[in-house]
């Protein structure tokens, strides 16, 4: 049914920004933390909170602008969930890049020195050093993200298509057909799977080692 898709897709929208954002926020935080006072850190770390100053409506419409139609090698994105993560994932970039600052500042950078002179490769360091201590931060910006891309509409309005529909654009459509206690039947649903996702998260973070 189209409940059901929507609910499949704002699901698998949901978890696949937050952890693209939670991998992107450690990485920016490891950028900025490691180059402190240099103007590369202090560029990105600008750049990464961009996005708060544009509308949501505004950011999807730049991003259906750019994805509408293909670029060289790289295919027209529009109708796609692909589209629907990279917009989520940018906006919600400040978040999960103020984790990932916060989270680098609780490293001594003496552990990934110590890694490096005994000839540790960087990827090895970041996966086996920087990812493991900055679990907390990760799991931070991951449900931070979770949550609000459940309930995200202003930026993907413009994005999603019958094939990509979210519960939220769904009740946008059934508040606009007068069908209000569906819209709110749906809006108990987006509540649900937040808290047994965050639920989830939490649990499932308190054991997981990377």
């Amino acid at each position: 049914s189209v409940i059901l898709g929507a609910i499949k897709n704002s699901v698998f929208l949901a978890l696949m920004t937050a952890l693209v954002s939670g991998v992107l926020g450690v990485l920016i935080g490891y950028t900025v933390v490691r180059n402190r006072g240099k103007p590369i850190s202090r560029a990105l770390e600008s750049l990464s909170f961009v996005p708060y100053m544009i509308p949501g409506i505004a950011f999807g419409g730049i991003y259906l602008s750019l994805f509408a139609r293909s670029w060289g090698p790289l295919p027209a994105l529009y109708g796609t969930m692909t589209i629907l993560i990279i917009t989520c994932t940018m906006r919600n970039l400040p978040f999960a890049a103020g984790s990932g600052v916060a989270s680098m500042h609780q490293i001594d950078v003496a552990l990934e020195e110590a890694a490096e002179l005994h000839g540790v490769p960087w990827i090895k360091r970041f996966f086996r050093i920087i990812l493991p201590l900055t679990k907390t931060g990760f799991l931070s910006a991951f449900l931070l993200t979770f949550i609000t891309v459940m309930r995200a509409l202003d930026e993907i309005a413009l994005l999603v298509t019958p094939q990509t529909r979210t519960m939220t654009s769904i009740i946008f459509r059934f508040q606009q057909q007068g069908f209000t206690q569906h819209a709110y039947g749906i809006t108990v649903l987006i509540v649900a799977i937040t808290l047994i996702g965050s639920y989830l998260a939490r649990r499932l973070g308190g054991r997981v080692s990377f």
